[in-house]
């Protein structure tokens, strides 16, 4: 799974426990029954892309979606400030991904070979 679908993954299977889905339509039902079954295996970006769809169909559960997205992730900036730990978006750009090295080089101790002694 990817991490920075997790908040997304949560608040929805929690909205999903709390919402009487009964209520929906049958198709509507089935269509959330699918997304659900496929957050439990893996959120990936067609996962959400589905779960964005499904969401627009249904605004009280959307806004139970939201309520618990934005619960989650004050519960997690409030974990990572904590712990010293900067605040991250839940759902980053595609630049914003990548390896970072935040830190610098180690200078290198040893001697270089082609260096002449003093």
């Amino acid at each position: 799974m990817q991490a920075k679908y997790t908040i997304r993954r949560e608040a929805f299977l929690n909205a999903i426990n709390q919402f009487d889905i009964s209520t929906l339509s049958d198709e509507l039902q089935k269509e959330i029954n699918v997304v659900r079954n496929a957050l439990n295996e893996q959120a990936t970006e067609d996962t959400i892309k589905q779960l964005n769809h499904l969401l627009q169909k249904c605004e009280p559960l959307k806004q139970l979606y939201d309520t618990q997205r934005r619960n989650l992730k004050k519960q997690e900036s409030e974990q990572e400030r904590s712990k010293g730990f900067p605040v991250k978006n839940d759902n980053p750009k595609s630049e914003e991904l990548g390896a970072r090295n935040i830190n610098p080089p180690t200078p290198n101790k040893t001697p270089d070979k082609n260096q002449k002694k003093p």
